[in-house]
């Protein structure tokens, strides 16, 4: 410890901490870290990820639905133990044998004829070699991270090609529909279906997932946004392939195609699952993390919610979230993939939307007069359900999600999805610790005042070694005095927090004391006056004096500051109308302190009692070994409270993204219906635009112009 000779009135005065300092320019955006050696090769060639998106239904019918639990992730600290050179050969192989055995364990199921999402074609190149009718279900080890990684990059990576190589086909599609309207372009009729229903056939297999999403929602008797999308696509497919029986029709322009119309849907439809494989890709960094990690979940019912839920108004039963440290996080796959948000609105709209496109079609056939016949009523109902089609509601509901996850990712916090959303729009309040409000490179310590001859490095470590024992915000504060060396710290005894005042212990056979004037008041020992108190406390300062063995020994003088990102969460908390439960054992962290640090409604931070707090320590005394990927973050309240904020939101977002698409459909559908019901039909150009149109409103809506 070093000894600064500057004195005034004596008072050592010194700089313990300074500001945050701004990361480097290496530093990542997204708070995790890489551990320092990669995994041990595990033969996992053999082994397969489920197809969530068709395989989820079943899940949700064989499977108890459990408790919601959130994660919070902590990467401090996180680096392995070094292992001796000697050992290092022996380790490994032990660690390779114990993974071999775990992948021989893992629970299979049969396939079904179900493959993964963005399955190869026969002869692909593909990241395994997948055993012949085996999948495997979830993430659920370790030992499995590489083989996810690799898939859910492979799924990214063939969406994306997907994409963009049916956005070119798309491309092709719409100049074959501006050429058709030429004078001489049914000269060749053969040429311009067969031209049309290639490139269509091309869009769609790029889309495939898209397709069989649609079709096989309609087995499983809950039609989603992409049924209505993948039934407009083989209707305008069929729709052309019957054009080949009338190609003089054709040759003098009386048909009008709706391939480009088709195959413009299925590009928005895709969009919604690049969102989807981004997202899941990127929170995946989190969850495969090796460290330590928190699962966030609600208080129970019983009597520590009942305690706790006394700082809340009357509102019910109070949803109270927590933190918790967890071992492994649990079911990720199964919560990134469900979009039950917009699935349970298109379940009804989808069999509506179709059904309305085939009653436009009928009206057509029986009373659209001499020229109407059912032979055109199948372009009319082609027409009908591709102007239906809610082709960006995927896309609208990934997309928040997407970019909420990256922002959230950024500030060491991870957001499943849907899920996360559906269990954390009503939380009433989030039960924190003092150092998470107040971390301690934010509490600066400015000086000490020494009383009755103490001498300082005495003073200091009998403050460290009450202020460490006791977990507090002051704790880190002293340790950095003491360079972290804990070893020059005696033991401290029946170390209590008296309420509002401070702490008491024994240390070294001699009472020790840490707090406010009320706590030296209330065991006899004698303090300063106010006025002399004045001199310190200007500019926000505080005061925690210490007494020892009934002698007030030592007064230091620290501030406290706020963090940038946990004040901008606490906003955000706010906003949202989330309080926050504070549990402390630092008496100078009161509402009146939080209030004039952070600059938020002082009705909204509630500092618990003894009873409330312990209420506190016994919910997160335990680690859980395995919780569910719902909501994590790296152990600081910046990236949970963000995470909580935007859930309030992210359902309105989400909810009305899809609701809009519904509007979209509904308004083309029944200004489709007016266009037949006098005698002509909107044309390609005008329906691919208006759907252009619709989702970029979609967009704004949902995720462009939501805050960061």
């Amino acid at each position: 410890m070093s000894d600064n000779k500057t004195e005034d009135v004596n008072t050592k005065e010194f700089d313990v901490v300074g500001p945050n300092t701004a990361p480097s320019a290496e530093e990542e955006d997204i708070k995790i870290y890489e551990p320092k050696e990669k995994d041990a090769a595990v033969d996992d060639r053999h082994t397969r990820i489920l197809d969530f998106e068709q395989h989820k239904a079943r899940r949700k019918g064989t499977e108890a639905a459990s408790a919601v639990v959130e994660g919070q992730l902590t990467f401090d600290g996180m680096e392995d133990d070094a292992t001796d050179a000697s050992d290092e050969r022996s380790v490994e192989e032990q660690l390779q044998d114990a993974r071999r055995e775990k992948v021989e364990n893992f629970r299979l199921i049969e396939n079904e004829g179900l493959r993964l999402a963005g399955e190869e074609e026969e002869g692909a190149s593909q990241p395994f070699a997948p055993a012949e009718g085996d999948v495997l279900e979830d993430y659920n080890s370790y030992a499995e991270t590489a083989a996810v990684r690799d898939e859910l990059a492979y799924r990214r990576r063939g969406a994306r090609i997907g994409l963009l190589v049916g956005g070119f086909l798309e491309f092709l599609l719409l100049c074959l529909m501006l050429v058709s309207q030429s004078s001489d372009a049914g000269s060749e009729p053969f040429f311009f279906l067969g031209a049309n229903l290639l490139l269509l056939i091309g869009v769609m297999l790029t889309s495939h997932r898209v397709i069989a999403d649609g079709f096989g929602a309609i087995l499983r008797l809950r039609p989603v946004a992409d049924t209505v999308t993948a039934v407009g696509a083989f209707a305008a497919a069929i729709h052309t392939v019957l054009q080949f029986l009338t190609p003089v029709d054709v040759a003098n322009g009386q048909v009008t195609l709706y391939c480009a119309v088709a195959g413009f849907s299925l590009l928005l439809a895709q969009c919604g699952r690049v969102y989807r494989l981004t997202r899941i890709t990127q929170n995946f960094r989190m969850v495969s993390h090796k460290g330590e990690k928190y699962a966030a979940m609600y208080v129970s019912e019983g009597k520590g919610r009942d305690l706790l839920g006394r700082y809340l108004p009357a509102v019910g039963e109070p949803s109270i979230a927590y933190v918790k440290k967890s071992g492994f996080l649990t079911r990720f796959m199964e919560y990134s993939y469900d979009d039950e948000g917009t699935e349970s609105l298109f379940c009804w709209f989808a069999p509506v939307a179709v059904a309305a496109a085939l009653l436009t079609a009928v009206a057509h056939a029986l009373f659209g007069g001499e020229a109407a016949n059912w032979w055109s009523a199948i372009g009319v109902f082609t027409a009908a359900v591709c102007a239906a089609a809610p082709a960006f509601a995927v896309a609208g509901a990934n997309l928040p999600l997407c970019r909420v996850s990256r922002a959230l990712l950024r500030r060491g916090a991870m957001l499943i999805g849907w899920k996360a959303v559906e269990a954390f729009k009503n939380t009433d309040a989030l039960l924190v610790d003092a150092s998470e409000v107040f971390p301690s490179e934010n509490i600066l310590l400015h000086g000490i005042k020494t009383f009755s001859g103490a001498r300082i490095d005495e003073a200091i470590l009998d403050a460290a070694a009450v202020s460490i024992a006791s977990g507090g915000p002051l704790a880190g504060v002293f340790l950095r005095v003491i360079e972290n060396r804990t070893n020059m710290l005696q033991e401290v005894d029946t170390l209590l927090y008296e309420q509002d005042m401070g702490l008491s212990g024994w240390v070294g056979g001699r009472r020790v004391l840490v707090g406010n004037r009320r706590l030296l008041e209330n065991h006899g020992v004698d303090v300063p006056s106010r006025d002399y108190e004045m001199r310190y406390t200007k500019d926000g300062r505080q005061l925690v004096y210490l007494s020892t063995g009934g002698d007030l020994c030592a007064m230091f003088v620290v501030s406290y500051t706020a963090d940038p990102g946990v004040e901008e969460a606490l906003h955000r908390l706010t906003a949202a109308g989330i309080t926050l439960l504070v549990r402390t054992c630092d008496p100078n962290v009161t509402s009146e302190c939080v209030r004039e640090v952070f600059h938020i409604d002082e009705d909204m931070v509630r500092i618990l009692d003894t009873a409330a707090g312990r209420v506190r320590d016994s919910l997160v005394s335990e680690e859980e070994e395995r919780a569910e990927a719902v909501l994590a973050c790296n152990g600081r309240l910046e990236g949970l409270g963000f995470a909580l904020s935007f859930c309030r939101r992210l359902r309105g977002r989400i909810r009305g993204a899809g609701v809009l698409q519904m509007v979209a459909g509904g308004i083309s559908l029944l200004a489709l219906a007016a266009s037949v019901a006098v005698g002509q039909m909107l044309p390609p150009l005008f329906m691919i635009v208006n759907a252009l149109v619709w989702a970029v409103i979609t967009a704004l809506s949902a995720g462009f112009l939501l805050e960061k």
